[in-house]
């Protein structure tokens, strides 16, 4: 199972990290795990690095592409996709501070969705691996 955390991340720092998504990576990955005495530091951090996520809007955009689909469900801003023949199981949860994907499979669809974002970082960090979704095609 792939935990992905995806960020809005605001232009300012788009600029700096676009070409040296490892830098970012780094910067959430020690937030990630920050000893939580620190949190009031991390949060501050967080709030410069980031924006927030319009999280009804996308929900809306999602399931307006999805809703004919018979792999998919939504339920608020919770949204699965469970297709048996390609072996994936995923589930986006949207949040006003990032999004939550856990899926079974290494490209789950709802990139395929999340990718015409141009500022949506993703982040697995138990698996050491990041990218801009936008690179994803």
């Amino acid at each position: 199972m792939r935990h992905f955390y995806i960020f809005n991340i605001n232009n300012e720092f788009i600029e700096l990290t676009k070409k040296k998504p490892y830098q970012l990576f780094k910067t959430f990955e020690e937030l990630y795990n920050m000893p939580k005495n620190e949190l009031i530091y991390g949060v501050n951090i967080y709030d410069n690095i980031t924006l927030p996520i319009n999280k009804n809007n996308i929900s809306d955009e999602l399931f307006k592409d999805y809703h004919n689909n018979s792999n998919y469900i939504k339920f608020m801003n919770t949204h699965l996709y469970n297709d048996y023949f390609k072996d994936e199981n995923t589930t986006l949860i949207i949040k006003n501070a990032y999004m939550l994907l856990d899926t079974t499979t290494f490209k789950p669809s709802f990139f395929n969705f999340l990718n015409r974002y141009k500022s949506l970082f993703a982040c697995d960090f138990e698996n050491r691996d990041y990218f801009w979704l936008e690179s994803i095609a």
